[in-house]
């Protein structure tokens, strides 16, 4: 919670994009899933009716390349973060799909709020205690 509760200094872009998880599992850029979609994969309790992803920011000009060659910019189905490289330390694959770890989940989670936040709840209660 201490994490959550700091100032969101988080970059971020939006962007509608159909096939989404095709274009991304293509590109082959460095990039993990947090928010709905990831703890989707870990939790299964939200509708992944969104992706959000962390991006290096050397990449930020090519993701942003490929989005807009597929889709357009603005409010949509798709967020990406610029993170610094912290944000990729104990990555975790489940299938083909790098997520954030555990612990950055919650955090993001946490900070969306809502129904996010029941589900952070969840995740600490199943993997902390």
């Amino acid at each position: 919670m201490r994490w959550a509760e700091r100032k969101d200094l988080r970059l971020f872009r939006e962007y509608n994009v159909q096939d989404l998880d095709e274009i991304i599992a293509k590109s082959e850029l460095d990039h993990a899933f947090t928010g709905y979609f990831a703890e989707n994969q870990i939790g299964r309790y939200l509708f992944p009716r969104y992706r959000e992803f962390y991006i290096k920011k050397e990449d930020a000009l090519k993701w942003h390349q490929l989005l807009t060659k597929h889709g357009y910019v603005g409010r949509g189905n798709t967020q990406v973060i610029l993170a610094d490289d912290h944000v990729f330390f104990e990555r975790q694959c489940m299938g083909d799909h790098p997520l954030v770890s555990t612990q950055q989940l919650i955090v993001d989670l946490y900070r969306t709020g809502a129904e996010c936040a029941e589900a952070a709840d969840l995740l600490v209660s199943k993997v902390y205690q």
